[in-house]
């Protein structure tokens, strides 16, 4: 169970102290940073525990980071969002709700 094996807030701040900048390292699967990872939205809130905290973290010692963009040209606020749509799908089609046709293709894009 990865929520078990979680670092506590403690280590990555003192990691994040030491090294600010691997803030900024992307990683080789979608081109996430940490920040972008904090970020997700998941109907597992355990993936991450405490991604606000997290997300306060990283900020608080590399500023910068919140410009970092995937491959894509995602910043972590534009994968927020849209996890956070695609969420709120999913939870709409769970409960019988209808979604506009726009919300449907945006998020279907």
């Amino acid at each position: 169970d990865f929520s078990k094996t979680r670092a506590p807030m403690e280590v990555l701040e003192a990691l994040l102290h030491a090294h600010p900048n691997a803030a900024k390292v992307h990683c080789l699967k979608n081109t996430f940073t940490p920040l972008h990872y904090a970020c997700l939205v998941s109907s597992d809130s355990s993936l991450l525990g405490d991604a606000d905290n997290m997300a306060r973290l990283i900020l608080k010692h590399c500023p910068s980071s919140s410009k970092s963009t995937t491959a894509g040209g995602l910043t972590a606020l534009d994968v927020h969002i849209v996890s956070f749509s695609r969420e709120l799908a999913e939870e709409a089609e769970k409960s019988s709700r209808s979604n506009s046709m726009m919300f449907t293709v945006l998020l279907k894009s």
